[in-house]
């Protein structure tokens, strides 16, 4: 299955699918260097050469299609390591059910068209800038059904729990419900997105102590 990433200094959204096995195939350690991962072309050229130099040169016939192979095989995995590295964030694209237009949407939130800042998808103004924008028909976010997935925030009062959920949405997360012990935050269609906000609360608003939970499960 086909993820995405995006890069947060430009905005910039690549996917990572089952394209990058064949690429490997046809172009070898060159898609390595084309997609930055530097200490494994240098590892692939060290490998297939170096067997190959001891070998006469005759080695190159079982080196290359094993490095091939092993390459191919675990590419998707390196690549998305790599954006994970770097500060990338796995984020939904998806067609708007009004526009039929491609948008990636990341926690519950989108980029404003006219100043990039993050808003509510399904915002009718911006808070930043002030601008009238389009919201995106994606239909029932809160409703709840298997294989959603939610960010759980523990509170111990009556008072934390307003503090915490006011915060929350405050920052354009939805906040569905709540339970005696913990609200949820979300839901998100996959662990990973689940996973960024969880770690974007815990950094952008100094939320401690939260979990993920699955929709089957709650």
């Amino acid at each position: 299955m086909a993820r995405n990433f995006r890069n947060p200094a430009n905005g910039h959204v690549e996917e990572v699918s089952g394209e990058a096995a064949g690429l490997v195939i046809l172009l070898g350690p060159i898609y390595l260097a084309f997609k930055g991962l530097w200490g494994h072309f240098f590892l692939w050229l060290l490998v297939v050469g170096g067997f190959s130099l001891a070998t006469g040169g005759y080695g190159i016939v079982f080196a290359l299609p094993i490095a091939t192979i092993a390459y191919a095989a675990t590419i998707n995995k390196m690549i998305v390591n790599s954006y994970l590295r770097r500060g990338w964030q796995e984020v939904n694209v998806a067609p708007d059910q009004a526009t039929g237009q491609a948008v990636v949407t990341i926690s519950g939130q989108r980029d404003c068209p006219y100043c990039a800042e993050l808003i509510k998808a399904q915002a009718k103004k911006c808070k930043h800038c002030g601008s009238e924008v389009e919201p995106l028909a994606q239909g029932g976010s809160n409703t709840v059904s298997n294989g959603q997935w939610f960010v759980t925030l523990p509170f111990a009062s009556n008072k934390e729990c307003r503090e915490i959920t006011d915060k929350v949405r405050s920052s354009g997360y939805e906040v569905p419900s709540e339970t005696s012990k913990y609200i949820r935050v979300g839901p998100y269609t996959t662990e990973a997105l689940a996973s960024n906000a969880l770690h974007s609360l815990a950094g952008d608003l100094g939320l401690q102590g939260g979990a993920l939970e699955s929709a089957s499960i709650l």
